[in-house]
């Protein structure tokens, strides 16, 4: 890979991932170890690192408490779910994800949808 491309920016579940990683690599623990300490397995912890799921609030707050962060990783969880705007701009959000499928009408089975 060429170091002098530029780097695609990581989207705030990526981050999420790369920070617990740093954590547990930091305290050279393995996946499996984080995961029984927090009450899950060890591919869920793979699959959070490598942003290929959400962590649940439970992983996060388990997260916080083996890594000693407080408050830290519940707390980025969040922000990646809520999006990373200003907090004037919530009701606009609301709006939008109230109204995300209201257009959308089920395809009844059998049928396909071709577009137009």
């Amino acid at each position: 890979m060429d170091d002098d491309a530029p780097q695609k920016p990581l989207t705030p579940v990526e981050q999420f991932g790369a920070h617990v990683r740093e954590m547990r690599t930091a305290r050279k623990m393995g996946v499996r170890g984080l995961g029984s300490a927090i009450g899950c397995s060890g591919a869920y912890v793979s699959k959070v690192e490598n942003a290929k799921l959400v962590p649940n609030e439970k992983f996060a707050e388990g997260c916080d408490r083996v890594f000693g962060t407080g408050t830290l990783l519940a707390r980025q969880r969040q922000q990646a779910i809520d999006g990373d705007h200003p907090a004037w701009f919530e009701p606009y959000t609301q709006r939008e994800r109230s109204q995300a499928f209201g257009g959308c009408r089920r395809i009844p089975a059998g049928r396909s949808y071709a577009p137009p």
